[in-house]
């Protein structure tokens, strides 16, 4: 805590109390502060678990709190101060998935986490532009087939232009037409 606060110290909005009492709750504030930031900069669970010498649901708790709060934080500034949204957005998603934010286009892609992003980072393919530029073998050496066939979908997907005449003609009698009429 205390190579935190002169590292840090200029960034903290509130000076560390004279009381012995309010100093704890400082401390502890700070702690959970930096487990967060441990957090969001992809340190392991287990590594943030034994450095904190909290639980996996302690952590689990007090990023569900915090997104909880910026959740709130980022509804308030699309009404208020709309400038402010899409960082405030942005960290959202960041503390969520417990990711830098340099893997933000990397995160939206279903299927991708945290782990599996932080490989594709690794590996040069920082955005989904940066995926359709590589063989999609290097893709499957990095994430296993059915990954990378599920991304090269997301990514790529196959044009299906469908006649709706058509479909219709193979619907089977007495099936739903549309969505207001039935039988």
């Amino acid at each position: 805590l205390s190579r935190m606060m002169e590292d840090k110290g200029g960034d903290l909005w509130l000076p560390l109390p004279t009381d012995e009492d309010e100093a704890e709750g400082y401390y502890r504030a700070i702690k959970t502060a930096m487990l967060l930031s441990d957090w969001t900069d992809e340190l392991p669970d287990e590594k943030i678990c034994e450095r904190y010498a909290v639980g996996p649901g302690d952590v689990f708790g007090m990023v569900e709190s915090i997104n909880w709060l910026l959740h709130a934080t980022s509804q308030l500034a699309r009404m208020f101060v709309p400038k402010f949204f899409p960082q405030i957005a942005e960290c959202e998603i960041c503390m969520k998935n417990g990711i830098r934010r340099e893997l933000l286009p990397l995160i939206r892609l279903r299927g991708i986490g945290r782990v599996r992003a932080r490989r594709l980072f690794n590996n040069g393919m920082t955005t989904p532009e940066e995926i359709k530029k590589h063989p999609r073998e290097d893709l499957v050496k990095i994430l296993g087939q059915g990954i990378a066939d599920q991304i090269f979908d997301q990514i790529e997907p196959k044009n299906k232009s469908t006649d709706t005449t058509r479909v219709n003609e193979e619907r089977p009698a007495g099936g739903q037409s549309t969505l207001f009429r039935f039988g």
